[in-house]
């Protein structure tokens, strides 16, 4: 039976430390004293309290709280819990007064233990007064060069003030004294203003409220503090977060300022840890913490080593007033640790060359692609080519070529973001010089059609491209090819051969075509068409080698034009195509057209099978010429040329001519 009460007592005991460290702080004790006063008395009231846990260094903060004046006192200190403030300061009422405090981050709860009351009476009016001198100083001790917020009309219980109406007209008047001077100074006339304009030392604040209706009028005193210039801490580099591997080092160095940026004499302490050991809301180590380094001066230096984990770490400066030991604002640095460096893979490929494998022509253009490295945890910032020992390029992708032959050898590395370098890769190429294609070629011919058969070799490579031109125009690009002349005469014909190296060979060779076909000039044409039609002349049926047709028309004005179409073009300068000829006759009445063939072979002109005449009518009147579709070459002698009808309308204009002189 002992046994068991002794297992059931420290089970208990168990229980309660187990809720104890998890449960908020909690307020032990409070007390007022008097728990009555009167307002207009010089009596003052002591203010007393105490918590589980309030000590210097684990105490953040406090507040005493009324339930008609507010926040009546408060801080960080723990020296400042306890105060003593007049009975003038309060509002006539019944005051509910707690005390919170805060510690581990945690604020306490508003029970009974925390809790009393305080009584005050008010002979002039009590809770009824209208105007009431209730203020604020935020904060109530700050340091030099720090800026102090000064605020009238903070509460107004129990009943409104005239702060809350609009029409009210108040003034204001803040005076403040320095402790051990004669000397007061009214620092602003305003409702709530900020000022920064102090010396270090004790003050007590002085302030007047008036309502300029009615001339009633309040006051009331406050004192706050002023501190020594707490010291501006920064980091030389101005970081916030740094982010390295395991195996690089930390080196961070520390600067101290004061509130107007002079240069500030302090000493300096650096620790760093885990940051989930680490308050953010406090700014303090948690308890229990593990592994916090302390380094006193103004650098800071460590080789990230085995002995830290990878994770994330805290780096807090704090920098001392070397006079007053006063505590800067901490500067926190976010210390992010990665696992350690992976060196970078260098790949790279060599375009593939036209003579297959490493091997390479001089002069030729040869690509160098390295996008295929990497780095496993990071990016690739730098690359290096070397060739023959010198650093040729730094680019990802790069282009060139060798002016000697032989073996080179190529080598490639990378860095990665860390600044490690890779090892070094090699490639060798065999680079040869390039000779021009053997080049040969053969002509034979049947009827028309001529056969051209080509002979190449290359010594190094392969061929990679032919062309058979015939009068400077390309008519095949294969080995072998053939072609159908449509002309007489001489022909130069050229071969050319390239090599994957880029160099040719040409070879040229003359032949003669002679046309084997009869002569036979034939045109077919219309008898008639209407104003504004073509004249079409067809001269597919005429056999024999053309070299080109001559056409004059006179037209029915006896004006007249002269065209030529050469036979087997594409296009002419004048009108129609090699076999064709069209005119548009824009006149009405008779056209008369003359039609001579020039042969291939330069024979000289014969009147009466080189050459056709006729004539068309175009519009109403009736033409005597040839019946429509006719291909028929109209006989000439010597005598008729040029034609009759030519003639015909030279005598008809001359005689127009003479009518119209004689008038």
């Amino acid at each position: 039976m002992r046994q068991i009460l002794i297992l059931g007592f420290f089970f208990t005991l168990f229980l309660l430390i187990a809720n104890n460290s998890s449960a908020e702080p909690e307020v032990t004790y409070v007390s007022v004293d008097p728990a009555s006063v009167d307002k207009d008395s010089d009596d003052s009231v002591t203010f007393e309290g105490d918590c589980d846990f309030c000590t210097q260094e684990e105490l953040q903060y406090f507040y005493w709280n009324s339930s008609i004046d507010e926040i009546i006192h408060y801080g960080d200190s723990f020296d400042g819990l306890n105060f003593v403030k007049d009975a003038s300061e309060f509002t006539g009422g019944e005051h509910e007064i707690t005390l919170q405090v805060k510690g581990g981050g945690e604020w306490s709860l508003i029970d009974a233990e925390s809790t009393t009351n305080l009584v005050v009476n008010d002979k002039s009016g009590g809770i009824d007064k209208e105007l009431e001198a209730n203020f604020d100083i935020l904060p109530p001790i700050f340091h030099l060069g720090e800026t102090a917020v000064f605020q009238a009309c903070t509460k107004m219980q129990p009943m409104a003030q005239p702060c809350d109406d609009e029409d009210a007209d108040l003034s204001f008047t803040w005076t403040i004294q320095l402790e051990g001077t004669e000397n007061s100074e009214v620092i602003s006339n305003a409702e709530s203003f900020e000022y920064s304009s102090f010396s270090v030392g004790n003050y007590t604040l002085s302030f007047v409220v008036t309502n300029n209706d009615n001339d009633e009028e309040a006051s009331g005193s406050k004192s706050f503090q002023v501190l020594p210039p707490r010291p501006i801490a920064s980091v030389v580099e101005g970081l916030q977060e740094i982010i390295i591997k395991k195996g690089y080092s930390v080196s961070l160095n520390a600067t101290c300022k004061d509130y107007l940026g002079e240069p500030f004499n302090c000493k300096y302490t650096w620790d760093y840890g885990l940051a989930q050991d680490y308050d953010d809301v406090s700014d303090i180590w948690k308890e229990g913490h593990s592994g916090v380094v302390t380094v006193q001066g103004s650098v800071l230096d460590f080789q990230v080593d085995d002995s830290f984990n990878v994770g994330e770490y805290i780096i807090r400066l704090i920098a001392f007033d070397e006079e007053t030991n006063t505590p800067s604002i901490s500067i926190i640095v976010k210390l992010t640790i990665n696992p350690a460096n992976v060196i970078p893979t260098p790949e790279f490929v060599i375009s593939i060359g036209t003579l297959g494998g490493g091997d390479y022509y001089k002069y030729s253009l040869i690509s160098f692609n390295s996008t295929a490295s990497y780095d496993g945890d990071g990016v690739i910032i730098a690359r290096q080519w070397w060739v023959n020992n010198q650093v040729l390029s730094t680019d990802e992708v790069w282009k060139t070529s060798f002016d000697t032959v032989g073996k080179t050898q190529i080598k490639f590395r990378v860095q990665d973001d860390d600044g490690v370098w890779s090892p070094k890769i090699s490639k060798v190429i065999d680079i040869i010089d390039n000779t021009p294609p053997s080049v040969n070629f053969t002509i034979s011919s049947e009827g028309k059609l001529y056969n051209f058969s080509s002979t190449v070799s290359d010594a190094e490579g392969h061929i990679v491209s032919l062309e058979w031109k015939i009068n400077g125009v390309l008519i095949s690009t294969d080995e072998t090819t053939t072609w159908e002349a449509n002309s007489s005469g001489d022909f130069l014909v050229l071969f050319i051969a390239t090599d994957d190296g880029g160099l040719s060979s040409n070879l040229t060779k003359t032949f003669t075509v002679k046309s084997t076909e009869p002569k036979n000039f034939v045109v077919e044409h219309a008898a008639k068409i209407d104003v504004g039609e073509n004249l079409r002349l067809d001269f597919s049926k005429t056999t024999g080698d053309v070299s080109s047709f001559e056409i004059v028309v006179y037209f029915p004005d006896g004006n007249s034009e002269k065209f030529e179409v050469n036979r087997g073009a594409m296009e002419n300068t004048n009108i129609g195509i090699g076999d064709e000829f069209e005119y548009k006759c824009e006149l009405e009445g008779e056209y008369v057209i003359d039609v001579t063939v020039k042969w291939s072979d330069g024979s000289d002109f014969n009147k009466t099978t080189d050459y056709y005449t006729f004539q068309i009518n175009v519009g109403d009147k009736q033409s005597a010429g040839p019946e429509p579709g006719s291909n028929e070459t109209l006989p000439l002698d010597e005598d008729t040329l040029p034609s009759i009808s030519l003639f015909t309308a030279i005598l008809s204009v001359t005689i127009m001519a003479l009518a119209r002189r004689q008038r």
